[in-house]
């Protein structure tokens, strides 16, 4: 659904096309423009695809073209999480606890960089976190950048362990 910024707004369980063209973002972004995931991208296709992509509720903003320009991923606890995010956001006290259920990890939100400083990456946020598909989850966790620390504090969230910085 568009809204008034231009911008259309979606959240799906992804698969064939639409992951691809998720992939091909992450590849983008953080293969090409922060030099990220090298080892772990497929160059020839230019994707960097991830175990937690075919498991993950993903959100993602267009332009009014049709172009992908914006997208982040979130992995509920209750579709599994996986080894590398129980161990980057330092879960298993919380999986201990039986939180399992309530909890999920965001990650690889990011926006295009001729959509940087637009409203759609905070448009998207709200938009995920007035979703009905995470009403039950209580607790996300997630990393960030050091120059985005700010902006994730500024928008209620708060520094949980030694390593939430990428």
């Amino acid at each position: 659904m568009a809204d008034n910024s231009g911008y259309v707004y979606e959240s799906w369980h992804l698969g064939g096309e639409d992951l691809t063209e998720v992939q091909r973002l992450k590849y983008r972004v953080l293969v090409e423009e922060m030099g990220k995931y090298s080892g772990a991208a497929d160059h020839d296709a230019k994707m960097l695809v991830e175990e937690e992509d075919e498991r993950s509720q993903h959100y993602v903003a267009r332009a009014a073209d049709g172009t992908l320009v914006a997208a982040m991923r979130l992995t509920r606890g209750d579709r599994g999480l996986s080894d590398r995010q129980v161990d980057q956001y330092r879960l298993q006290p919380w999986l201990d606890a039986g939180l399992r259920d309530v909890m999920g990890v965001g990650e690889r939100a990011m926006v295009t960089p001729e959509h940087r400083g637009t409203p759609v990456f905070h448009e998207m946020m709200d938009r995920a976190q007035a979703s009905n598909t995470i009403d039950d989850i209580r607790v996300i966790f997630s990393a960030c950048e050091p120059h985005l620390v700010s902006m994730y504090i500024a928008n209620g969230q708060s520094p949980y362990a030694d390593r939430n910085i990428n």
